[in-house]
């Protein structure tokens, strides 16, 4: 798909897309005369995202996701976990062996010094403990405030299209990918239909079950 023209309003230009092929060499190469503004095409998006955000069948499906990333990550974070806890549990005797030092030959500079950078070894070394531990340990909440904030940044978006295109196509590419527009015909009429993937750490096909919307050849735009 290419931009194959464009109309100016109030100083605004709204591109309209078509097929590339057609355009370039025309009906003896491809039929597809069809074409659709920037404008329609980002509306039937907007409105299939927030639809898909709001579902339950989508909610369930990442919330499944996400669980399966952090059982594979979890291997990885209990071993760091049993390393820092030996750490801290060296460290710690490294720390006693100190104090006791001062009861067998009496306080030093030396000692006084050593026992100051054991215990903040100590500090550091219990301080990645209980961070490696937080991190194994995501909120109850946490895939409800990430769909949450999605569907607000892409509130943000929709908004920005009416004032920015440009921008707004920007920003979008941040959490979908390339949105690719099939040629579809259904009773005689052509039309486009438009699929795309979410890019939220493991993205989310809206293909397929989840058509985004029907709007007729095509390609990537």
């Amino acid at each position: 798909m290419v931009v194959i023209g464009a109309r100016v309003k109030d100083g605004r230009r709204y591109p309209a897309y078509g097929c590339a092929a057609h355009h370039s060499k025309g009906s003896s190469i491809c039929n597809n005369a069809l074409t659709i503004s920037e404008g329609k095409l980002s509306r039937a998006i907007f409105a299939a995202l927030h639809e898909l955000l709001a579902s339950h069948d989508f909610r369930q499906r990442f919330a499944d996701r996400f669980a399966q990333r952090v059982a594979a990550h979890k291997p990885a974070a209990d071993e760091e976990r049993a390393r820092l806890e030996a750490e801290v549990g060296t460290q710690e005797a490294r720390l006693r062996r100190v104090t006791e030092a001062f009861a067998t030959v009496g306080q030093s500079e030396a000692l006084v010094a050593q026992l100051r950078r054991e215990e903040e070894r100590l500090r550091e070394l219990r301080s990645r403990l209980a961070a490696s531990k937080a991190s194994t340990k995501p909120a109850a909440s946490a895939v409800t405030v990430s769909l949450e904030k999605l569907a607000k940044y892409l509130r943000h978006v929709e908004k920005l299209a009416e004032e920015a295109p440009q921008s707004a196509r920007a920003a979008l590419a941040r959490v979908l990918a390339p949105v690719v527009l099939h040629a579809v015909e259904k009773d005689g009429k052509r039309s486009y239909e438009a699929r795309g993937a979410l890019k939220i750490e493991d993205p989310v096909s809206l293909s397929g079950d989840r058509v985004l919307e029907k709007v007729g050849c095509g390609g990537r735009i």
